[in-house]
This record gives C-alpha cells, sequence and structure tokens, in this order.
C-alpha cells in the first residue's frame, strides 16, 4: 500500500492492540498515538505482565485473549524486535482472523511514490525514499534512512541509525544491526544479520552473520524455520 497519513475517519473506525509490551512496544505506542491510532493497550507472551499498566495502556493477556473474545474492529501491530519471533507470532494471529495495519510516526519522511505494507513499524525521524518498497512486519527504526528504489523484504528490521543507499535490496527476516551503513547497489540474502557499525559494500548471501569495516561473513546461521 503507499503511505498515506491516517485520516480522522480511519483513526476511529478500529482500535489498536500492540503485542509486545516490552522496549519496541513502548516505542510503537509512541508512534501509534503520535499517529493518530486508537490505541486500546497491549498483548504480550509474559504471564508476569498481564494485569500491568504500560505507560498507562492495560497489558491484557496473551494470545489467548484474541482466541476467546471477537475483537471485530481490532487491528494488531506485532512489536517484537527479534525478527523469528515477530514472524511466528504473526503467524499465529493471522490464523485467528485478524488484521494487521502499519504504523508510522508523523515525524518521519515516507515518499507518496513509496510503499508501505501491512504490521510494519516506522519509527520517529527515519526516511523512506523514493520508489522504495517496504514489506510486511518490517520495523525501520530510529533515525534509519533507507534511500531510492531499495526493496525490503517481510520481517526485516533496520535498527537505529542504519543507513541503506539507493537500490539495495535486503531479504526476508534480515537484520542491519544499529549504525550500519549499506552501500548502493547491494543485496543481502534473507535471515541473516548485519553487525552493529558494519560497512556492506558486497553482496551478502542467505543466513551468515557479517560484521566489520568492511562487512565480512564470520559465521553461518541456521536458517529460519
Amino acid at each position: 500500500m503507499k503511505y498515506q497519513k491516517l485520516s480522522e475517519e480511519e483513526s476511529t473506525g478500529y482500535s489498536l492492540l500492540i503485542y509486545g509490551a516490552g522496549g519496541q512496544g513502548k516505542v510503537v505506542l509512541d508512534s501509534a498515538l503520535f499517529g493518530g491510532h486508537r490505541v486500546l493497550g497491549f498483548l504480550d507472551d509474559d504471564p508476569d505482565k498481564w494485569g500491568m499498566q504500560l505507560q498507562g495502556y492495560p497489558v491484557f493477556g496473551g494470545l489467548s485473549i484474541l482466541e476467546k473474545n471477537n475483537f471485530s474492529q481490532i487491528r494488531i501491530v506485532v512489536a517484537i524486535g527479534v525478527n523469528a519471533l515477530r514472524q511466528k507470532k504473526v503467524n499465529c494471529i493471522k490464523g485467528e482472523g485478524y488484521f494487521f495495519v502499519p504504523v508510522v510516526h508523523p515525524k518521519t519522511i515516507v515518499s507518496p511514490f513509496s510503499t508501505i505494507d501491512e504490521g510494519t513499524m516506522v519509527i520517529a525521524g527515519a526516511i523512506i525514499n523514493i520508489e522504495t518498497q517496504v514489506g510486511k512486519h518490517v520495523i525501520v527504526n530510529t533515525g534509519s534512512t533507507i534511500d531510492h528504489d531499495c526493496r525490503i523484504g517481510d520481517f526485516v528490521h533496520v535498527a537505529p541509525g542504519v543507513h541503506i543507499g539507493g537500490e539495495v535490496m535486503v531479504g526476508e527476516g534480515t537484520l542491519v544491526g544499529i549504525g550500519a551503513v549499506v552501500k548502493p547497489g547491494v543485496k543481502i540474502g534473507s535471515w541473516s544479520v548485519i553487525g552493529a557499525g558494519a560497512v556492506v559494500i558486497e553482496d551478502l548471501p542467505d543466513s551468515v552473520v557479517a560484521v566489520g569495516v568492511p562487512a565480512k561473513v564470520i559465521r553461518k546461521v541456521e536458517p529460519n524455520r
């Protein structure tokens, strides 16, 4: 979907539940409130958090809350920073028939010629330039930039302070670590990890950890299932 600011009618047509009552959840709450969403509260897998308040918003429970209630006017965003866990939780929620929405902080710059898919979170200070496609359930975190004509796969996490040059492809589930830089035109595979502060100047395959300046593969990781 092309990104458009939430209209008043849209923002009052449903309530938002944030799945994940941790640090990422608080950041997404901030973005959601500034973006005009009507936030109902949080869900979380940790029973110790159930019944608590987070920034004044209740933590209702876990997935069983959705299974036991008919929330016909609910939309959900999964604010879990670990990509594989976010994917797993999204698949569980989809099985219950619920819908997801993107959450975009108004103090971002998102080209009207770019697309942001369902469940994606774009946090304060981020920039997404023209003709970039951002997939489903992606985190584009604080102050990160994604330049023109990029393709960002589903369940990617672009950490705070990352800078991605033009025409870059990032495969599904990859973490681009805090402060990393990616040279224009580079292709990064799926379910890989780019270390904090790394500078990626050449293509990287699926399921690897790459660190350093320039970034070098140091080991393989088990592919996500």
